[in-house]
Formats: structure tokens, sequence, C-alpha cells
């Protein structure tokens, strides 16, 4: 008898195939075009972040509702610093913890075509503190992650093309990083302001 509730409890896991796994996107994401903020300089993608960090996504799981009844779901992604880029708030933690929306429901979902944050794969993220996940962040917008490529140079922003594309493509990591670096300089002294809902475009 043990053996047979045994070979049913396995199966019962096993049909839990409703479920939606975190660690890689299925074949079919669906994109949804909402109304986030975009920015079109790294100017005003540093101003509106909290933290900047080059870091490494090591894990990743089904998070929170991203509000209280909502149908959208968080992922929450855990990374590896390896770099304080820029902090607002003097942030020097060796793990960040990373919210981005990836489920509508059980379909699993990209914002403005912002794919899912690959595991082990360094990149740049742009964050804000988030308000509902004390500790946590969530991405500044679509554009929110800058990916690099083996050399080190900017491979691709996260999200929609514009001007913010245009003007980092190529760009080391070393010029990526002197850029934020002055521009979050500029934001202390008051010279550049933030604007979380993002540039006119």
């Amino acid at each position: 008898m043990s053996v047979v509730i045994a070979l049913l409890a396995l199966l019962g896991v096993a049909g839990c195939s409703d479920v939606p796994s975190a660690e890689a996107p299925p074949d079919d994401v669906r994109t949804l075009e909402v109304d986030g903020p975009l920015y079109n300089t790294l100017d005003t993608l540093t101003a509106a972040s909290h933290l900047v960090v080059l870091a490494t996504p090591v894990s990743a799981r089904q998070g929170d509702e991203v509000s209280p009844g909502d149908d959208l779901r968080f992922r929450e992604v855990t990374a590896n610093v390896e770099k304080v880029v820029y902090s607002s708030t003097g942030w020097t933690g060796k793990q960040v913890i990373m919210l981005e929306e990836a489920w509508a429901g059980d379909e699993a979902i990209s914002i403005q075509g912002r794919p899912w944050t690959a595991l082990q794969q360094s990149a740049y993220f742009f964050l804000r503190s988030s308000a509902s996940q004390p500790g946590a962040f969530i991405f500044v917008g679509s554009q929110g992650r800058i990916d690099s490529d083996s050399g080190g140079a900017v491979a691709r922003v996260s999200g929609p093309k514009n001007s913010l594309t245009e003007s980092t493509s190529g760009l080391s990591a070393t010029g990526l990083e002197k850029a934020v670096t002055q521009a979050g300089d500029r934001v202390r002294r008051g010279e550049l302001t933030a604007h979380p809902m993002g540039d006119p475009q």
C-alpha cells in the first residue's frame, strides 16, 4: 500500500503542469504593450534609477502578485552583484532581488518586448526600490536591463528600440559605467532630474 501511495504522490507532483516554471520562459510568451516608461538617454535612465548594478542572475522563482488581487504576477530573480555602478541610497549588497512581470494568470508574458532575464548571463540592471516588497527592486521600465556580449560591449538594451538603443550600441563596459557614474554625480548635484514616468517620446 505504501508503494501505491508513493507512486500516486509522484504522479500528483508530475501532473502539476499548469504551474508555470520560473527558470526560463516557455516557447510561447505573449508580449504586453503597456504604457510603461521609456527613456531616450543613459542620463535619464540612470536618473530614474535608485540602483544600477552589474550582476549575474543565479536563480528565479514565482513571486507575488504585482498588486493584491492582480492577475499579473512577478518573477523573482536573485542575482550576484559584481559591481555597484550607481546607488542613490548607498546600497552595497552582494546579492540583489529583482522583480519582473512574468505571468498573466498562468500565461507567460513580456512587457513591451523585454525578454525574461536569463540566468547565468551578466547584465547591467537599472532598478528602483520595490514599494510592495522591502529590500527587493523592480526594473525602471522595459529598458531596465542592458545586456553585454562576451567582449564586454553593449549587446542590446531590453525593450523597444529608440534613441537610447542607438546611443549605447557598441559602447564598451568602461564607457557605459563612466556615463552612468557621471549621470549619477549630476543627480546628486541636482543638475539632473529623475523622471520615473519616462521621457517624452
